[in-house]
């Protein structure tokens, strides 16, 4: 005899239920693309870390300022040097002292070289002493040619590099004095002269007073 075993219907199990294939390409397509955008902010992150790095100075380099901004009236003072100087280049020149204007002129030289180049009145002065000093170097080489030629023999090339030194040191001598005549008597030299007069006469000390007990 065959027994039917009935179950009741709420207690049967029910097959899973199958997937369809559309639905499953999806998700895969979901899950890929969210992997892909979870690497590509990763390796944003990762770029902008290197940046920061690359840009954050490190603890073992020391940094080096250049560009020190320079204290107000530097170039005057750098200037009011040059003309003193250039003043016993002219003294020199005159009085045919070549070697003693080669020292000064290129002292000129190298204290206008500390002052701001780009300048008007600093290429003025550097310009100056750079003709002094190669004036008073031209000047001690055909000297020195005159002392090494001997007269008898030579002498128009002797008396031509006596005569060009001594018209040399003359002419520049006389040419740098009336730069130089005209820079200290100018009326922007007399106001400066003024104004520094007037800044040391009205300066303000301080009064020590008495405390009675």
């Amino acid at each position: 005899t065959i027994q039917t075993i009935i179950r009741p219907q709420g207690d049967t199990p029910r097959p899973p239920y199958p997937s369809h294939p559309i639905e499953t390409m999806f998700k895969r397509r979901t899950s890929n693309n969210v992997t892909g955008q979870q690497q590509h902010q990763h390796h944003v992150q990762q770029q902008q870390q290197q940046q920061q790095q690359q840009y954050q100075p490190s603890s073992n380099t020391t940094t080096v300022t250049t560009g020190q901004p320079q204290p107000s009236g530097w170039n005057k003072n750098r200037r009011d040097v040059c003309k003193a100087l250039l003043l016993l280049t002219t003294f020199f020149l005159l009085g045919h002292q070549p070697l003693g204007a080669t020292a000064t002129s290129a002292a000129s030289i190298f204290c206008m070289k500390e002052g701001t180049l780009w300048s008007t009145k600093n290429l003025k002065w550097m310009m100056l002493s750079g003709i002094s000093f190669g004036t008073s170097l031209i000047s001690i080489i055909l000297q020195r040619g005159y002392e090494g030629v001997d007269e008898e023999r030579a002498y128009g090339v002797s008396f031509f590099m006596w005569f060009m030194s001594k018209s040399l040191q003359t002419f520049w001598g006389v040419i740098l004095g009336m730069f130089l005549f005209s820079a200290f008597t100018s009326p922007q030299a007399a106001a400066s002269a003024a104004a520094t007069s007037s800044t040391s006469t009205t300066t303000n000390y301080p009064r020590a007073t008495a405390t009675v007990y």
